[in-house]
Order: structure tokens, then C-alpha cells, then sequence
């Protein structure tokens, strides 16, 4: 049965840990869209972006105009525009002091929500806030064509000439997006792009940095350090894909801190979900955090474990093919993330240069080390101390974690 919750004469459904629930729910054929419950998020009703347009025609003109510019080979040629923000961010993790850069000496307690992650503010003041650090540095090169560089720097830059002309054209009529159509289209991959790829950062880094890691920890650098002899040859690209250890370090990551639900009002006529009938008018979304904490899907469901992904690892093939098909970070669908391989890459590129080129442990407890996790007191469900604590809703985040930094020494 649905699980179902009355709730201002609709019903929130959702079935956790049955797959066929996204299919039938965020499919092109389905018969669910977004409803009343995205109203709020439309500060102005006669405005809209791709993201929060109710109307599916309108949101697919949107989406055929901006998905140009998130095609794989467009993220291509991002990869050289953003370069240097993770070589900037090595930097910073060593004080930006040539003496501890070349000494190879810890350098100062660094706290990862503050350089991984942004600070959520509305969206009509992301584009005027200088409230960003590695995510959207790495984010606002492709969107808006200049980087913020708030690893260094508070200014901002206004949308540039290359999101207006690159961006703005219907490939269908030949007319343009208007200078306010481009902030709002801007300012959801801003905040979700930015976002994601900082959340993601602070799982992975509090995660394989935690003692009862180590040997995941351990894999991971062995990877990344013998494929690679320099961060020119992680740019170039072409090895990555041999990478598969850490290709499913950050599927875990990701799997850690998924968002809930995505809720879908059922339109005239209602729609079937798990093979039961929703009415119309009824909203229902597939419970992501809980399909990702399935047991059924995925053993011991708490536990940082990459192998889950890895064909021929201690997981049959069948679990390996179950947790692949339920890892949906970027939802599916006509509605999901435009910018999922470019957030991905901006992922893979950011933990691949930082592992080759620094060694990092955690603070020590006095100093905050032990921040990130769960414990007693610290509320319903939040007693795990091997479970990195998120804290939101629609943007979602956690406490630190406090780490140390140093230039790599040796091979291990």
C-alpha cells in the first residue's frame, strides 16, 4: 500500500523502496505535474523560471533553450574556465603561505561548510549577494561567465555577455530571453549548483577522513595517485573514466544526503502510482532519502560503503544493479537537473586534484574534529555518530567537517 498523509483535502503518497514509484511519478508520459505546492516559490506570478514553471509546455521551451550549454561537450569546454578554482582551493586549504605549501607542515583548522559550502539567501538576491565560496566559484564561470572568486574575493559579477548571447535565443521562434529571464534562469543553478556540489564536498571529505574509513580512504588516494602524475592529466580527462573507486565515493556521497521528495499533483483525470489510483488534485512524490536507506537496496544503509556500486566487489551483481538504478541524485525525467553532468564533473575534478595534491586528516577533537556527526542529545534520529548530520529541506547541509591540510608527502 501507498503510505498516504490527508493534508488540506489532498494526500502526500509515497511508497520508499519501490523504484517503479519515480518512473510512474516524474516520467514525460505521466500524468503529474508540478502544482499549488511550487506556487510560493514564484515570487512573482507573472515570471517563472525552467525550474518552478507549472506548465509543462512552457517548461520544456524553457528547457530546450538553456540545455545547450549543459551538453557534454559544452562541459568540455567549461573544464579549462574553472581550473584554476581548484588549484585556488589547494591554496587556501594551506593558508595560502608559500613557506607551508613548500615546508609540507598541517596547516590551519579549515572548516568545510564555510569554504565548501554557499549560504542560502532568496533566489531575486543570489545574483547581487556576495555570499559564495568553492561551490559557486566553480558554478558562476559557466553560468555567468566570470567567476565570483570568493575563495579570494566578496565581488560579485553581474550575468555576463556569455550567458546573454549563448543562452537567450529560442531555437524554436528565434526570439530572445529578456535581461529579467536570464537572472531567473540564472539563479537556480546558482543556488542548486553551488549547493550540491558543496554538500557533496562536505560528505565525502567528513566521510573518508572519519577513523573507521580509513580503508576506504586508503583505495581512493591509491587510486587517484596512481593513475595520475599531475592535475594537467586529471584535466585532460581522458583517465577518469578508468577511476571507478572514485566514481563510487561520490555516488555514496551523494546517496548520503539526497533531498526528500519532489512533490507532483496528479492532473485531470489523476494517474496510477505502484499501480494504485491517485485522484485528482492529489500531490505525491517518491521519498528519495528513504528509497536511499532501504536496506533491501542497500545493506547496512548507514554505513559509507563505495563497494555497494562496484561489480565484482563483495556485493552480487544484483545488489550492485539494484543500488546503481536507485542512485537518482539528480531525480529523472523531463524535470530532472539540467545541470547533472556538469555538477558531476565539477565533483570528480574538485576531489580528484584535491586528494593528488594534499594530504588532509581531521582536526583534532579540541579543535572541532569530531564536528559533522551525530550523538546523544542531539534529537530524534540523529544519535548516529558515524552519520554525517544534514540539516533543510529543499537546500540541505551540515556542520563542518574541521580539517587539516598539507602538502602531500610521499605516495601513501
Amino acid at each position: 500500500m501507498l503510505s498516504k498523509v490527508l493534508l488540506q483535502s489532498s494526500a502526500l503518497s509515497h511508497r520508499p523502496g519501490d523504484l517503479n514509484s519515480s518512473t510512474d511519478i516524474y516520467q514525460t508520459e505521466k500524468n503529474f505535474n508540478k502544482g499549488k505546492t511550487y506556487a510560493p516559490m514564484n515570487q512573482d506570478a507573472s515570471r517563472t523560471n525552467m525550474v518552478f514553471a507549472p506548465n509543462k509546455k512552457e517548461h520544456g521551451r524553457r528547457r530546450r533553450i538553456i540545455r545547450a550549454g549543459f551538453t557534454d561537450s559544452a562541459v568540455r569546454r567549461m573544464t579549462p574556465m574553472t581550473a584554476t578554482h581548484f588549484l585556488t582551493f589547494c591554496d587556501q586549504m594551506l593558508d595560502g603561505d608559500d613557506e607551508t605549501i613548500q615546508a609540507g607542515t598541517w596547516a590551519r583548522p579549515k572548516d568545510m561548510e564555510q569554504w565548501c559550502m554557499s549560504v542560502i539567501t532568496p533566489l531575486r538576491r543570489l545574483l547581487t549577494s556576495p555570499v559564495f565560496w568553492l561551490g559557486q566559484d566553480i558554478n558562476t564561470d559557466p553560468v555567468v561567465g566570470r567567476s565570483f572568486n570568493l575563495l579570494t574575493s566578496d565581488e560579485m559579477r553581474k550575468p555576463s555577455s556569455v550567458m546573454q548571447d549563448g543562452s537567450r535565443r529560442n531555437p524554436e521562434t528565434g526570439s530572445n530571453f529578456t535581461p529579467e529571464d536570464i537572472a531567473l534562469e540564472a539563479s537556480i543553478p546558482l543556488l542548486a549548483g553551488g549547493d550540491t556540489i558543496g554538500t557533496a564536498l562536505q560528505v565525502l571529505f567528513w566521510s573518508i577522513t572519519r577513523p573507521w574509513n580509513a580503508d576506504v580512504f586508503a583505495k581512493l588516494k591509491n587510486e587517484i595517485r596512481t593513475t595520475f602524475g599531475s592535475e594537467e592529466e586529471i584535466m585532460e580527462g581522458s583517465k577518469l573514466k578508468s577511476c571507478v573507486y572514485l566514481e563510487a565515493c561520490l555516488s555514496e556521497a551523494l546517496r548520503s544526503f539526497t533531498a526528500s521528495a519532489f512533490w507532483r499533483e496528479a492532473e485531470r483525470g489523476g494517474g496510477t502510482v505502484c499501480g494504485e489510483y491517485i485522484p485528482e488534485g492529489y500531490t505525491v512524490g517518491s521519498c528519495q532519502s528513504a528509497l536511499n536507506r532501504d536496506p533491501n537496496i542497500f545493506p547496512e544503509p548507514y554505513r559509507f560503503d563505495p563497494e555497494r556500486y562496484i561489480l565484482g566487489s563483495e556485493y552480487s551483481d544484483k545488489h550492485v544493479a539494484a543500488a546503481t538504478a536507485a542512485s537518482q541524485p539528480f531525480l529523472v525525467g523531463p524535470r530532472s537537473c539540467i545541470a547533472k553532468t556538469l555538477a558531476r564533473t565539477m565533483l570528480t575534478l574538485t576531489t580528484t586534484i584535491t586528494i593528488l595534491k594534499l594530504d588532509v586528516k581531521p582536526a583534532s577533537d579540541a579543535e572541532g574534529g569530531h564536528l559533522g556527526g551525530g550523538g546523544p542529545g542531539m534529537g530524534a534520529l540523529r544519535w548516529r555518530e558515524d552519520e554525517f548530520q544534514m540539516y533543510g529541506s529543499f537546500a540541505i547541509s551540515g556542520r563542518g567537517p574541521i580539517l587539516q591540510f598539507r602538502t602531500r608527502t610521499g605516495n601513501a
